[in-house]
């Protein structure tokens, strides 16, 4: 059983980024006007913030992992 949480939490963890991540704007040039390179920014400022919930979720997912596994090899003594 407990394989399987951690495979299910891998593969959302990688679902999630996937899907996450297929549509990230693109950076507004130099030619195009101040606003337009605000609003650029802000909404490429969402995908940072969006990644770095990615990075604290996988470290998260990666102590969940060690910790299952331990109780599991404990467990069962493999």
């Amino acid at each position: 059983m407990i394989p399987s949480i951690v495979g299910f939490l891998w593969a959302l963890s990688v679902y999630s980024f996937i899907g996450s991540f297929q549509h990230v704007p693109a950076r507004a040039n130099s030619q195009h006007s101040f606003l337009a390179k605000l609003m650029a920014a802000l909404r490429r400022l969402r995908y940072w913030i969006l990644a770095l919930l990615a990075l604290i979720s996988s470290v998260a997912v990666l102590f969940v992992t060690y910790r299952l596994f331990a109780v599991w090899l404990r467990d069962f003594g493999i």
